[in-house]
């Protein structure tokens, strides 16, 4: 059985699921330390209903990372993005990227 990861390098920047552990070739001591790296990771995204924003941003959530993010208005993007669990606001506020770890803006922004 082949990893699903191993288009990455050896040392992804996050954890296979511990089935696959052995293939993708991370120890657990390096898995708990990413885990526990990205606990507290809360990412904004402004622009967040954009294509290529929103895929990044559904990518992360399904990595176990917070996601908010606005946009102008909601959209099917954006629902699918909230039905994930991740926070999407109708509206462009500085108020909203308060409590943020990083803040990612689109460049359609």
């Amino acid at each position: 059985m082949r990893c699903r990861w191993s288009f990455l390098p050896r040392r992804a920047s996050f954890p296979c699921p511990e089935e696959e552990t052995e293939l993708c070739g991370v120890h657990s001591a390096e898995q708990d330390w990413m885990y526990k790296r990205r606990e507290h990771k809360h990412i904004h995204f402004v622009g967040i209903g954009g294509i290529g924003m929103s895929g990044i941003a559904e990518l992360l959530l399904h990595l176990g990372y917070k996601v908010s993010g606005s946009d102008l208005r909601k959209t099917d993007i954006t629902r699918r993005l909230e039905l994930a669990g991740g926070i999407v606001y109708e509206g462009h506020q500085a108020s909203r990227v308060s409590g943020a770890d990083v803040v990612v803006v689109s460049t359609a922004v």
